[in-house]
């Protein structure tokens, strides 16, 4: 199993080009670059807050998937909406990465 702590998503994009792909492995990073030739311009994102319009456009794709989320009578709305969009970064961080799942 890989450490996912480890997993950096980069942003991938040929110069002039409007495509992008879409990394989540430093060798995935290195293959798109390769495929890409000297015009890559590599882009990281630590959250979307750190998207503009248009490339919030492009990241939105076919592959994109919901999951909806259900807040029941006495759950603790307070508390959840502190943890999820608190000061608390370093503990959203690793419930994320204790929690992601891998689907292929």
């Amino acid at each position: 199993m890989r450490d996912k702590r480890k997993e950096k998503r980069v942003k991938t994009r040929r110069g002039g080009d409007t495509g992008a792909t879409y990394c989540y492995s430093e060798e995935e990073r290195l293959k798109a670059i390769a495929k890409l030739g000297d015009n890559a311009v590599i882009t990281r994102f630590k959250g979307l807050g750190e998207i503009n319009q248009e490339e919030f456009a492009d990241f939105i794709g076919e592959n994109m998937r919901l999951d909806q989320v259900k807040i029941h009578p006495g759950d603790p709305v307070d508390r959840l909406l502190e943890f999820y969009m608190g000061k608390n970064t370093p503990d959203r961080q690793n419930f994320i990465i204790d929690n992601l799942r891998e689907e292929v």
